[in-house]
């Protein structure tokens, strides 16, 4: 009896698995993802430098508010290339297939947004935020606009695409994130931009 029940969960797990629709979680050399350098300065690709960012994938099914945030998979930077989200198991690698529960393959009506922020805030990316806000020295914060997915991919062969060249137009696909970052100096501060950063300011989750 008990091999049978343990065979109908494992069973039962891989359906659930299969029926998930998915998504390609990390970008490639047509949308690396930008950074202020720290202590500022121009725009620049997000360096290689080890353990700097996280990255957090949102998502909404036939909505684009009250997102969902996907805490089971969540990027960090590379170190092998710049601007590229890796696997936090290695950062050498890409992070590639993510699969959205309660979502299934083909299915249309998904929202999704990326957000970015400071790694030594771990999965917080609340307080991250807060902290960006609050000019916290060198903290990193930045997202995108919330977009519709349609035709999700099946996570047993692929996932479809939400990254495009930043030059895109296809309001289907996500533009090349910007992480801005707070330094020190408040005269540096400023260089920021409060109006970029309007553009990328993640809504806050009740």
């Amino acid at each position: 009896m008990k091999k049978l029940l343990l065979t109908l969960t494992l069973v039962a797990a891989v359906v659930s698995a299969y029926g998930q629709g998915a998504v390609a979680f990390s970008n490639g050399t047509l949308s690396r993802l930008s950074t202020d350098k720290v202590g500022g300065g121009a725009l620049a690709q997000v360096p290689l430098t080890s353990g700097l960012l996280e990255y957090g994938l949102f998502y909404g099914i036939g909505q684009s508010t009250s997102l969902t945030f996907l805490t089971s998979q969540l990027g960090v930077n590379s170190t092998t290339g710049l601007g590229i989200i890796a696997s936090p198991s290695d950062q050498r690698t890409a992070l590639s297939i993510v699969s959205l529960p309660g979502t299934s393959p083909a299915e249309s009506d998904i929202w999704v947004q990326m957000a970015g922020w400071s790694a030594s805030y771990g999965s917080d990316y609340a307080t991250a935020h807060n902290a960006f806000n609050a000019a916290t020295a060198n903290a990193f914060w930045g997202a995108t606009a919330v977009r519709n997915i349609n035709n999700l991919g099946n996570p047993t062969v692929s996932g479809v695409a939400i990254w495009a060249a930043s030059t895109s137009t296809n309001l289907r696909t996500l533009p090349a994130i910007i992480v801005y970052t707070n330094v020190p100096e408040p005269t540096t501060l400023a260089f920021v931009g409060l109006g970029a950063a309007a553009l990328l300011i993640f809504r806050r989750r009740s």
